[in-house]
């Protein structure tokens, strides 16, 4: 018997007119089924081996090392699929794919996948807040209740925006009960309930991650200010996105969702227990269980993403969802003094106020060993002796996205097979692969003979004598 696509052979149809003649399934369709097994797992294998593999993309000449340590990570099943893009001095050198964006279907990535950027996007609504400074809309050190008045219940009247920037506000969960869903039926409750919230610490005692407050707090005051109400993500929209052509969304309307990977788990995680176990935290485990135990009832952890009406909600701390390449254009752009040939993002006073950090240490919240500035994370780096600090932010599972402007590079990594380790940490090996390699052949190019080391934690940087310039 030749063989044939399983479904020519046995269709749904011919199943119902035989299953009169015979109760049980003969001998020969007992081995047609079997073949079929057989070749749908054969199927299943090479899909895996090729996803394993297959490497697409562009890579410019210089910089075939990211293509070669990307492949490998697949390989090695360090990866089980992402997106890599690198930008230098405003123009794409890196923008590769591989491995699965749907690995229960069996879907490879494709150039034009979107993912969820998870907390990337907190620095992208900080980039909103930046845009508004820089229109003098906004102050850093001014005071929240300038903004918003209600905001100063529970003695929070003193709270500078740079201070709630920066985590130090002590809002970093609500104690009622609350959705993201009401940022789009019932903003007007929720700004209530973010305005009542009492400090979980008081001002001036540490900072703690807001990992989902914070772009709720970021979205009203953007509300109380622009001139046409909008939020965080219809003003990154129509003042960023469409301008400088960035493919990426906070919230993703129900048309873009075919372009959508599928978020998994590859490692098992309970991020509370692990917290709290892990050695590595220093925090404050009430300030931690204050702010798990009472999550957005519609949030229950990543994989709700994949609901369509999850992917919709424009939430600014989670919900951002694009390419890795448009994530690296982006910081491209702040990486190269804020210009994009004639089109000015951010000024250059407002991106040396990103790159300074505000806070440093080991967050009350999640334990977070990391410095923070207006929004954004940054990680210091010693090159050749020499002290420079990146400024960018990480997402759940591994994701990163960054800008250098020391060198001009913009460099973003999306996956949506997350590794998460120990809620601390973030899994950043794949990132730190992939950010090596591109400096390796960065320093090539600009014939620098010097070592080169980034420090994706706090303490280990300053103690290999990292210098920090903190805002007095």
């Amino acid at each position: 018997m030749n063989e044939q696509d399983p479904s020519t052979v046995l269709t749904p149809q011919r199943s119902i007119l035989h299953a009169k003649e015979r109760k049980k399934p003969s001998v020969a369709v007992l081995t047609i089924r079997e073949q079929q097994r057989t070749k749908l797992g054969r199927i299943t294998q090479t899909v895996a081996t090729m996803a394993n593999k297959i490497v697409n993309g562009y890579i410019k000449e210089g910089f075939e090392k990211v293509g070669d340590i990307f492949r490998a990570n697949l390989e090695s099943g360090l990866d089980k699929g992402g997106n890599f893009s690198v930008y230098y001095h405003n123009e794409l050198v890196v923008d590769i794919w591989g491995g699965f964006a749907d690995e229960e279907a069996g879907r490879l990535w494709k150039k034009e996948d979107l993912t969820a950027s998870f907390s990337i996007t907190k620095s992208v609504a900080a980039m909103v807040v930046a845009h508004l400074v820089d229109r003098k809309v906004l102050d850093y050190e001014e005071k929240v209740c300038t903004y918003w008045p209600e905001f100063a219940q529970n003695g929070k009247g003193s709270v500078t925006l740079e201070q709630l920037l920066s985590h130090q506000a002590g809002v970093a969960g609500l104690e009622v009960p609350f959705s993201l869903s009401m940022l789009r039926d019932n903003p007007s409750e929720l700004c209530k309930l973010l305005a009542a919230q009492r400090p979980l610490w008081q001002l001036g005692n540490g900072f703690g991650y807001h990992p989902t407050t914070f772009g709720l707090y970021v979205d009203m005051i953007v509300r109380k200010v622009d001139r046409k109400w909008r939020g965080v993500s219809d003003y990154f929209r129509e003042e960023i996105a469409l301008p400088f052509g960035i493919d990426f969304h906070i919230g993703l309307p129900k048309h873009l969702q075919y372009r959508a990977t599928r978020e998994q788990l590859v490692t098992p995680f309970n991020h509370f227990a692990d917290l709290l176990k892990s050695p590595k935290y220093k925090g404050d485990p009430e300030a931690a269980r204050a702010v798990v135990s009472n999550r957005p009832s519609d949030y229950g952890g990543v994989k709700c993403m994949n609901d369509p009406d999850q992917r919709e909600i424009q939430a600014p701390s989670t919900h951002g969802h694009g390419t890795a390449e448009a994530l690296a254009k982006l910081y491209g752009i702040l990486a190269n003094g804020g210009m994009l040939g004639e089109q000015r993002l951010l000024s250059s006073d407002v991106i040396k106020k990103i790159q300074r950090p505000l806070v440093a240490g080991y967050c009350k919240t999640y334990g977070f060993d990391t410095m923070f500035s207006v929004g954004f994370m940054n990680t210091g780096v010693i090159e050749g002796g020499e002290t420079s600090l990146l400024f960018g932010h990480l997402g759940f599972g591994g994701k990163y996205a960054m800008a250098d402007t020391e060198h001009g590079v913009g460099m973003a990594y999306l996956t949506c097979n997350n590794r998460p380790k120990d809620g601390i940490s973030e899994s950043p090996e794949i990132f730190l692969s992939l950010n090596d390699a591109v400096y390796d052949c960065i320093l090539k190019v600009e014939n620098k003979n010097e070592p080169r080391k980034t420090y994706y934690f706090y303490s280990d940087f300053v103690k290999v004598g990292g210098k920090v310039e903190m805002k007095s």
